[in-house]
């Protein structure tokens, strides 16, 4: 329990528009910025709660980190669904977790029963809040977006118009993507509009040459060819030079790679023939995925021999090749922009990587990341986001708010909104465990845990705004019960009661749903627990009910 309670008397001190950073000791995964690895005490600045949470799950007493990395999970679960809500999910888990174990230590209280009691009462809220909620969409509801984007970017109106403006664009179906903006000191967004791949051309000679250009820009119509083999000899390409020369248009070679002999044949030809060609490698991981992706985007035929082709030097170019309006390529990308290829096979290529995710509960998470890319890729296109800052600590804590706040936006899309500032956990609470029905007095008990858990984010949003945390929520939610208008609750930007509606001061319902039920899972999982395995050296003989000092 101290272990627990040690996690969540940090991460709620960053509850809400006056909630406060914490400084780290170092930054966490180091390896994914570009801070140095030999210095581990780079302080590191940030309000993500599951940032903090995971900062404080290794504590010297081993029974003590057993709590504190249980209440991570918590943050750590409500992290991957949403993006968000993880100083919620702590702040629930840990009050769940401290006054079921007042009740156990009263004595003859049945744990099974009372998690059942917490359990029902959980869905019960969750029905409610389904009732409660407005389905938003990029089209109709813009305002509503930057809306949440500035509640979770803590009030930064520029970071909101800007993650407004890039759903605008992009849509719902489009990726975003967010870096560090290196030697950037504000943040700025570049946009992709289609389908790219990390590789770029194999050699500069295929750029304008005359205009020492750094990219290729090709458009009014370009053919694309993909080979899913290694181009081994000038031969094999010849067709695909003589089409170039032939139609007077661009064309793209990509292939898993090139040797040395037909990429100098085709620079030659470039260069001496003045034709608009180019070979560019696929990616080295996922190359076929990506073949097919184009392939199927372009039109194109994928020329494997897997598929029965290998003799390129006898394919007739007109069968096989595919076609976009334009193409952008650079020493590192090239993109594809509107592909030709029948939409009936790119919709059955997008529901083919949807199921990969759906389907396939072993894929990690960056297998997950790359196949929502590529059916992004297809749909919408990409906005990447580069994270500004005066300092690496300022780019690092600006990161973490705009990952913050394209979750909470992502969530809101996906499910809805609800009342903002903790209110509607209060009030679905409020009107769903009146009536409901349970069996026995524990479950009763249960029921009362999650009554009186569900005032508790609201009342820390409200402490959170004073000049001493004085403790003083008490006095918000006896006024919000007395004023009996649910649209009603504490503007924490204001430091005033208001309309949040009105105000705009809203909530994702999949955040507060699953910050609610992943911090009440976990809770009440542990209320049933009786004992604890350590390491040897520590000898625990009490029971861990009778150990706990409240």
């Amino acid at each position: 329990m101290k272990g627990a309670y040690q996690v969540a008397r940090t991460v709620q001190q960053t509850l809400g528009p006056g909630g406060r950073n914490v400084i780290l000791q170092s930054a966490p995964n180091q390896q994914d910025s570009f801070l140095s690895l030999d210095s581990p005490f780079r302080p590191y600045i940030t309000k993500d709660g599951v940032t903090v949470a995971k900062a404080l799950n290794q504590l010297r007493d081993p029974l003590q980190t057993i709590g504190a990395k249980l209440i991570c999970d918590a943050a750590d679960q409500t992290n991957e669904l949403c993006g968000d809500g993880t100083t919620t999910s702590t702040i629930i888990a840990y009050n769940i977790l401290r006054e079921g174990i007042k009740q156990l230590q009263h004595g003859k209280v049945n744990p099974v029963e009372l998690r059942k009691g917490i359990q029902k009462s959980v869905e019960a809220i969750c029905q409610e809040i389904d009732k409660i909620s407005k389905k938003i969409s990029v089209k109709d509801n813009i305002e509503d977006i930057r809306s949440i984007a500035f509640i979770s970017s803590n009030g930064d109106k520029e970071l909101a118009d800007l993650i407004a403006e890039i759903h605008q664009k992009i849509g719902f179906e489009g990726t975003i993507s967010i870096q560090e903006g290196k030697g950037h000191l504000k943040t700025v967004v570049q946009y992709i509009d289609g389908y790219s791949v990390d590789q770029g051309f194999l050699s500069p000679y295929f750029t304008d040459q005359q205009n020492k250009s750094s990219q290729i820009d090709y458009e009014n119509g370009v053919y694309i060819v993909t080979i899913d083999q290694i181009i081994t000899s000038a031969s094999q390409i010849v067709p695909f030079l003589e089409f170039a020369k032939k139609t007077y248009k661009p064309v793209i070679i990509i292939a898993q790679d090139f040797e040395a002999e037909p990429l100098t044949t085709m620079v030659v030809n470039k260069l001496q023939n003045n034709l608009k060609i180019c070979a560019v490698k696929a990616p080295m991981i996922n190359g076929r995925d990506y073949l097919e992706d184009l392939s199927i985007l372009t039109g194109s035929t994928m020329l494997s021999p897997e598929l029965g082709y290998n003799r390129l030097e006898r394919l007739d170019p007109v069968y096989v090749v595919g076609k976009c309006d334009k193409v952008q390529i650079s020493k590192d990308s090239t993109v594809i922009i509107r592909g030709h290829g029948q939409q009936d096979l790119v919709d059955h290529r997008i529901k083919l990587l949807e199921e990969q995710i759906s389907d396939n509960i072993m894929l990690g998470d960056y297998d997950k990341e790359k196949i929502q890319e590529r059916i992004a890729k297809f749909r919408g296109g990409i906005a990447i986001i580069k994270a500004g800052g005066r300092s690496e600590v300022a780019m690092n804590e600006c990161r973490d708010r705009i990952e913050d706040s394209v979750f909470a936006v992502r969530s809101a899309l996906e499910e809805g909104i609800v009342i903002g500032g903790g209110c509607a956990l209060f009030y679905a609470a409020q009107n769903a465990l009146k009536e409901i029905k349970l069996s026995n007095d524990d479950q009763i008990r249960g029921r009362d845990i999650v009554m009186k858990i569900s005032e508790i984010p609201l009342r820390k949003i409200y402490e959170n705004t004073l000049t001493l945390n004085s403790g003083e929520g008490g006095v918000i939610i006896e006024k919000l019960k007395q004023l009996g208008n649910q649209e009603i609750g504490y503007d924490a930007r204001e430091k005033k009661i208001n309309n949040l509606i009105e105000k705009q001061v809203i909530d994702p319902k999949k955040v507060v749903k699953s910050a609610l039920r992943f911090g009440a899972g976990l809770a009440s999982i542990l209320l049933t627990a009786e004992c604890a395995i350590v390491e040897e050296k520590y000898n625990f003989n009490k029971r861990i009910h009778d150990q706990i000092t409240l």
